[in-house]
């Protein structure tokens, strides 16, 4: 039996605190340096940094590679749609990204598995959403774990 005496310090810091789904294992481990955001498919009276989609996408290109994006769902724990799929994916695998650990929902797994692109997702989604980065380069919590920006 793990007891939580057993779990503190650095090995309790690398314990997943919520289910994740690895949908591409065929793709083997993933490495890479992470890149942090949180999105959220519907903005809520969130503000988001305008335009995000152009301000981010030259972003992506930059900093140490390999890199893997870390995004923070804010609308857990809904699934509403998916940010990542085939398009997606394939640009960011394009600019040096091997892959995603969302928690939130994902979608064209086949696709995505195909261009080299893994994801660790809490689950899946039929459609795609109108996503936008909200923040990036800040701290995020992923599956429960934070991630923070090096200082």
């Amino acid at each position: 039996m793990v007891g939580s005496r057993s779990l503190q310090g650095h090995c309790g810091e690398a314990i997943n605190l919520e289910p994740v789904h690895d949908y591409m294992p065929f793709l083997g481990p993933m490495a890479g340096y992470a890149s942090r955001w949180s999105s959220s498919p519907v903005i809520r009276g969130k503000a988001a940094e305008p335009p995000c989609l152009e301000r981010i996408s030259p972003l992506c290109g930059f900093g140490a590679r390999p890199q893997s994006r870390h995004v923070q769902d804010l609308d857990k724990p809904r699934l509403i749609g998916a940010f990542w799929g085939e398009v997606t994916s394939n640009f960011h695998r394009s600019v040096g990204c091997v892959g995603t650990i969302i928690d939130g929902g994902i979608r064209d797994v086949d696709e995505m598995g195909q261009a080299g692109f893994k994801a660790l997702a809490r689950g899946l989604c039929a459609g795609r959403a109108h996503s936008c980065p909200i923040r990036w380069g800040v701290e995020v919590e992923v599956f429960g774990r934070r991630v923070v920006p090096d200082s």
